[in-house]
């Protein structure tokens, strides 16, 4: 399972995550002897040019039945980022995305550390001095910077709820370049036998005026139900790529627990999480897509 903060479960213990809660979903409805591993790939502000890098670098070498994705919103402005300091083949395939901290959120250009020199640049070394500095003065700026999501929403530089704002700012040419990686996701697995399965879950202000309460009002936000044309762009893109696709929205929309999000950063309950497993779980079925598991010594 590929994903950003969400998959890992941030704020919530392993076994809480919606990826653990599917494997023992699985297990216990399972009618053979075949046991399933849900393998929990997610790392914090991923998006698919990073995924595919994870998959071609790691998860090939698994040898997986079957691999999901869940698209985040915030994923349209990491993709777009991501590819200005990426390095690309001469077939425009990703093959490195360098370790720098882009520090998106300063509008300000003498407040972003840089370095002079390119190969001190692309250091490790550097992302690590860059890390600190993050800690020590970008933890203090970063309130201030969402106070301002109603001046800069709509900017793709910077706004990272885009796909969710009213009237804001065009979001769908640049999901092209998310688009670009999941397909060479699905080639890479197709070539493998292995199947690929896309998801998208909501946030907050997506679901209803309550949830994501205090975090909502610092992302500029108002207490009401917000919409997104996003899943739509998937459902249409998935359709005409032949890739199986769920979409969590409306089982959220109809959870009768709550909260689903903290009410600070927005993350997944674990409330949150058991509602995006059953979501999966079900689609999983309903389309026949669960494949034979390896067996597990008992």
């Amino acid at each position: 399972m590929l994903g950003d903060s969400f998959t890992f479960g941030k704020g919530v213990n392993s076994d809480q995550t919606f990826a653990a809660l599917l494997e023992n979903d699985l297990n216990e409805s399972k009618k053979s002897d075949v046991v399933y591993e849900v393998i929990n790939g997610g790392c914090s502000s991923y998006s698919p040019i990073l995924e595919y890098l994870l998959l071609i670098d790691k998860g090939l070498a698994i040898d997986p039945d079957l691999v999901i994705l869940n698209y985040d919103i915030s994923d349209v402005q990491d993709d777009y980022k991501y590819a200005n300091i990426s390095e690309f083949d001469e077939r425009g395939k990703p093959i490195r995305v360098r370790p720098i901290n882009v520090q998106w959120f300063y509008t300000e250009p003498e407040k972003r550390v840089d370095a002079t020199i390119p190969w001190f640049r692309n250091s490790k070394f550097y992302a690590l001095i860059v890390e600190q500095l993050y800690r020590l003065v970008g933890a203090r700026d970063m309130p201030f910077y969402y106070e301002k999501a109603k001046i800069i929403s709509g900017d793709i530089e910077y706004d990272r709820d885009l796909p969710m704002r009213e009237n804001a700012g065009d979001w769908k040419r640049y999901f092209d370049h998310s688009a670009k990686y999941l397909t060479l996701i699905r080639d890479v697995l197709f070539a493998k036998g292995a199947r690929f399965v896309i998801t998208a879950y909501p946030y907050g202000v997506l679901v209803n005026g309550k949830e994501w309460s205090e975090g909502r009002s610092i992302r500029g936000f108002d207490k009401k139900q917000y919409s997104t044309e996003l899943f739509q762009y998937l459902e249409d893109y998935t359709a005409e790529y032949n890739i199986p696709f769920v979409n969590m929205l409306a089982d959220f929309l109809t959870a009768s627990d709550f909260p689903l999000f903290y009410s600070y950063d927005g993350h997944f309950t674990p409330a949150g999480h058991r509602v995006a497993a059953r979501s999966i779980e079900r689609l999983l079925r309903q389309q026949q897509l669960l494949v034979p598991g390896r067996e597990t010594p008992r």
